[in-house]
This record gives C-alpha cells, sequence and structure tokens, in this order.
C-alpha cells in the first residue's frame, strides 16, 4: 500500500487512518506493509534539488488533491493555492521533465514550492538526504519508494547508489 506525504502532519494522519482501517479487519499497523510514496533528489544543496523536482512537485500534488483536500492534513495557508494549482492543472505536462512546464511555472508562482518540497521531497546534499530519512524513521516511515522522472536518470541513481545507500542500515 503506498502512503504519499513526509510531513509529520501528513504521516500522522496517514498512520492514523491506516490503524483504524486495519483494526476494522482485525489487524494491526505492524500486519501491513506500507511503503511511502516521494521524491528523491541527491544535489549539491537543497534548493538545486528541490528547483530539479518542481515538474513533479505539481505532479505529485495534482495526483493528491485533485478530488479533495479534506482529510490530507493541508494547512489552511495553502488549501487555495493548492486548489487553484489542481484546478488549472494541465495534464499535457504531467512529469514532463525539461522545457516550459506551466504546472511547475504554478507551483513557483502559487508560493506552494517550499510546502510541497517539505510535503513531498527528500532532497539536497547526501547529508541532508540521510537526516531527513532518519527524522523519517523516527515517525513510522520505514520503507519508501522514489520513482525517478528524470530525463537523464544516470546520475541521480549513481548518487543513491554510490553516496546515499552505503550509510543507510538494512
Amino acid at each position: 500500500m503506498g502512503v504519499t506525504g513526509f510531513d509529520a502532519e501528513a504521516i500522522a494522519s496517514a498512520r492514523g487512518y491506516l490503524a483504524e482501517g486495519a483494526a476494522e479487519a482485525g489487524r494491526t499497523l505492524d500486519d501491513l506493509d506500507i511503503w511511502w510514496i516521494g521524491l528523491l533528489n541527491v544535489g549539491p544543496d537543497r534548493q538545486t534539488a528541490i528547483d530539479q523536482l518542481t515538474f513533479s512537485l505539481a505532479s505529485y500534488a495534482h495526483i493528491i488533491f485533485r478530488y479533495t483536500l479534506e482529510g490530507k492534513a493541508v494547512p489552511p495557508e495553502v488549501a487555495a493555492p493548492l486548489t487553484q494549482l489542481v484546478d488549472q492543472y494541465q495534464s499535457r505536462f504531467h512529469i514532463q521533465p525539461g522545457g516550459v512546464n506551466p504546472n511547475a511555472q504554478m507551483v513557483e508562482d502559487l508560493g506552494l514550492k517550499a510546502y510541497l518540497a517539505e510535503r513531498l521531497a527528500i532532497a539536497g546534499p547526501v547529508e541532508t538526504c540521510l537526516a531527513r530519512l532518519q527524522e523519517l524513521e523516527q515517525l513510522g516511515v520505514h520503507q519508501i519508494w522514489s520513482p525517478i522522472r528524470f530525463a537523464d536518470k544516470a546520475p541521480l541513481m549513481r548518487a543513491i547508489c554510490e553516496d546515499l545507500m552505503p550509510h543507510l542500515t538494512p
């Protein structure tokens, strides 16, 4: 099962919903194979790594919030901009890296980049990514799936395999 969102409130909310559903089925959270879906980018600094993910931040926001914001731990101050992003989202640019992407531009224009990056991404230098992964583990996030949406996937795969993974324990 996949759960999207890496901020503490979204994690707590999702874990609550999952626990409730598990209990209805006579199970616990420990019985579930929970995978958290989000974005990962190892870069020279946090801002550069986030900038490279903006097109995916827009796409993920559309996927998560297109039907409702209710029950998704959305702070009131970003509700209106998120609704505008969803309403004006252009599907033909969905998860399209490089070039002009109006969805990515909307994330910028609506002031959503910092919020979406905090909620949906692990991004920055190796040390920043490792610290974020440790924080997430403390919040109950133990399995993460992160699709790579870059046109050239090799640099990120190298960074993950050579720079990030050696510091992680199974």
